[in-house]
């Protein structure tokens, strides 16, 4: 993706583009959100583009979402686990617990990483944790236990300790 994908300052004041082009990525977004098939938006719009170009696009977004709400949901679940001594144990990462319950298939929910054997997103259970969810309400609300939310927020970690991130001047 990182080759299909731009961010230049000297294009569109650094928004991001389909990588050699002038067009915007929120452009194709948008035209993909009102539900128009690729071969549309390539033939209709965008004829410089290819399938690929248009699903970097759609992963450049999710993946943008995700950091956005992980950052949120950091600074909120590091703020309780500070104040409650009790929690501690929270702050250590276990992958093997991601492992064992995040799931992602192709054929549930377009292949989101979701809790095993639930339809419950991973990032609907981060994002929730972000607005200010307590853990109950969250266990409560998509019907999952304490583990797998613990399991949730490894795998957010991952994904962050993974990802490479470049910082652009405004």
């Amino acid at each position: 993706m990182e080759e299909r994908i731009s961010v230049n300052p000297n294009i569109h004041f650094g928004k991001p583009c389909v990588a050699g082009t002038r067009i915007p990525v929120q452009s194709v977004l948008e035209l993909v959100r009102k539900g128009l098939p690729f071969t549309q938006i390539i033939q209709d719009y965008y004829p410089d583009l290819q399938v690929e170009d248009i699903r970097a696009c759609i992963q450049y977004a999710d993946e943008r979402e995700l950091y956005s709400q992980l950052q949120s949901a950091a600074k909120v679940v590091f703020a309780k686990l500070w104040d409650n001594k009790e929690d501690e144990v929270w702050m250590d990462r276990d992958d093997e617990l991601w492992e064992k319950l995040i799931e992602i298939n192709p054929r549930i929910k377009g292949g989101k990483p979701v809790i095993k054997g639930t339809r419950v997103p991973v990032e609907v259970i981060v994002g929730a944790l972000a607005g200010g969810a307590s853990w109950e309400e969250v266990g409560e609300a998509y019907e999952v236990t304490l583990e797998q939310v613990r399991a949730c927020l490894a795998f957010a970690a991952q994904m962050l300790t993974e990802e490479t991130f470049v910082a652009v001047p405004a």
